[in-house]
């Protein structure tokens, strides 16, 4: 198996729990609150990896990228879990997910990627889901 495909997949279904326990932790917490401990959790958990990484790479541009990445992240998921305190877990997520087509079009437009037909269904089929989805409830 490929090893990109292989940890794509372990991040779809870790980001799929939390998408339920993030819900369920709304009834006990504000957003700001569980959004502040998700973030200082994952930075111990993440660090515990790192120590243990033998091949690590830092630079300034790098950090640059990393402070650009932690303003946008910080936004989206504060965002997302008041979204949640208020929404359907099964709205709001599908919409959340959508950032696929934002990242697949910045990287067309900002990568030099290529567009493909078979991303451009995929972009739409996406899109129809989520439409698909608001219309249930």
């Amino acid at each position: 198996m490929r090893l990109d495909l292989l940890f794509a997949v372990v991040a779809l279904l870790a980001f799929g729990v939390t998408g339920i326990v993030y819900k369920l932790a709304t009834a006990h917490l504000d957003p700001i609150s569980l959004t502040f401990f998700v973030y200082v959790l994952a930075t111990i958990f993440t660090a515990l990896v790192w120590l243990f990484t033998p091949d690590k790479r830092i630079t300034g541009a790098g950090l640059t990228w990393v402070v650009i990445a932690a303003f946008f992240a910080s936004i989206g998921m504060i965002a997302y879990m008041v979204a949640l305190q208020v929404g359907e877990v099964s709205i709001v997520t599908p919409i959340r997910d959508l950032a696929v087509v934002v990242t697949v079009l910045l990287a067309i437009f900002v990568l030099g990627e290529h567009v493909t037909v078979t991303k451009v269904l995929g972009l739409l089929f996406g899109i129809a889901a989520v439409v698909l989805l608001s219309l249930g409830s």
